[in-house]
């Protein structure tokens, strides 16, 4: 029989689930590295169920995707602050006067920063 014994309760528990929410969370091998993280603030035994078939598949998998899914089911998704990206962010390009695609000012050679910056303060 499916089991919940812990869930997110008080300023300290919401803080940690949002925690761990922020980032990337890696199931793990038999999810033990998601499992370990959320036993005692967000224990289920659904959630744990899905986590390990999630493991099965893949051990780098990101686990809140049906972290916050059990949450939704469990009337708690509006506790999570944090949510997960919708998608790959917005890479702003730009093509710099020599026709190199430019993605972020790491990428561009001191030469051209230079150049580029004294383009635009004329």
């Amino acid at each position: 029989m499916e089991g919940t014994w812990a869930l997110p309760e008080g300023p300290q528990a919401i803080a940690r689930i949002n925690q761990l929410m922020a980032e990337p969370l890696p199931v793990g091998p038999d999810a033990t590295n998601a499992t370990e993280q959320l036993y005692d603030l967000l224990g289920d035994d659904q959630l744990f169920d899905e986590l390990a078939e999630l493991a099965g598949t893949d051990a780098n998998a990101d686990a809140r995707p049906l972290i916050q899914q059990r949450l939704e089911q469990l009337g708690m998704d509006n506790i999570i602050t944090v949510k997960e990206p919708a998608g790959e962010p917005d890479m702003q390009e730009d093509l710099d006067v020599d026709g190199v695609m430019m993605t972020r000012p790491s990428n561009m050679s001191s030469e051209n920063f230079q150049r580029n910056s004294k383009q635009q303060l004329i």
